[in-house]
């Protein structure tokens, strides 16, 4: 799966949480840190491991890493590899 199909992806994840969708990013490098509550970034991790069959780490729940739609597809590209090793 190619980065931009794993952004196509986190892009549907966040579609379907959101209520407002004026909330969703214009683009995969727009931050949506400021858009999210905590309740909804759970939500978010949880279908972006049950759909990338990825587990993420306490340590990886840095604002740099999800700060983005691209920045989350580099998180679950690192995974994937991972996985493959």
């Amino acid at each position: 799966m190619s980065k931009n199909e794993i952004c196509e992806e986190i892009f549907l994840i966040l579609k379907q949480i959101f209520e407002n969708e004026e909330k969703l990013p214009k683009t995969f490098e727009e931050s949506i840190s400021d858009q999210i509550d905590s309740i909804e970034f759970v939500m978010i991790i949880v279908e972006i491991e049950g759909r990338f069959d990825i587990k993420i780490d306490d340590d990886d729940f840095e604002i740099e890493n999800v700060d983005s739609i691209n920045r989350l597809a580099d998180l679950i590209i690192k995974y994937k590899n991972e996985n493959r090793s």
